[in-house]
Order: C-alpha cells, then structure tokens, then sequence
C-alpha cells in the first residue's frame, strides 16, 4: 500500500467515525460536512476526495462491515449446521449494535 493510499484509508476511518460520533448528538440531517470534517480533524477538501457526501460515508462503512463479515465467514468454513452459521451471524452484528442502532434512528 503506498503512503498516499494509507492516508486515504486512514482519512475514510476518521470521517466514518466523525460521523458515527456525531450521530450520538446529532440528527443525521443536521450534521454538515463541515461538522464531520471539523470532527475527523481533515479539511473539506479531504472529505471531498474520499466520499461525495454523507451517505456515501454510510455505504462505505456498509461495505467494509459486509466485506469483514464475509471474510469471517469464510474463516469459519467449517461451520457446517445452520444454528452454528446463525450464531457467528448474530454475534457479528452484536458487536455493532450500537452504530446500527444510531443509524436506525436516523
């Protein structure tokens, strides 16, 4: 990975994460770009080159989660009853009941 796409990667956490904190407080509606930027500490100009507005950021964030929860199942391939499959499903999204419960609300 070259610097320039670590510090892509590590601007998208912080503005995903901006945002995640912000909706602990904030209706999804109400949060600008400019209180995400301002929260992820990067400049508009960064928002703007990694997401084209806030709900890319949540179709983002979506992605990654699909894309470490398919990678875990894959991990767990031997995982061979359905109440096996359902269990690591269920405890997956556990883990981020909290930002999904956010998001529900908004």
């Amino acid at each position: 990975m070259t610097k320039k796409n670590k510090q892509s990667q590590l601007s998208q956490e912080w503005i995903i994460e901006a945002l995640i904190q912000l909706l602990k407080t904030k209706n999804y509606h109400d949060i600008t770009i400019t209180d995400i930027a301002n929260k992820a500490g990067v400049a508009r100009l960064t928002f703007y080159r990694n997401f084209k507005n806030k709900d890319d950021i949540l179709l983002t964030r979506s992605y990654h989660l699909f894309e470490a929860y398919f990678e875990e199942l894959k991990a767990n391939n031997k995982l061979v009853t359905i109440p096996a499959a359902l269990n690591l499903s269920f405890n997956y999204w556990q883990r981020d009941a909290e930002t999904l419960n956010l998001l529900i609300k908004n």
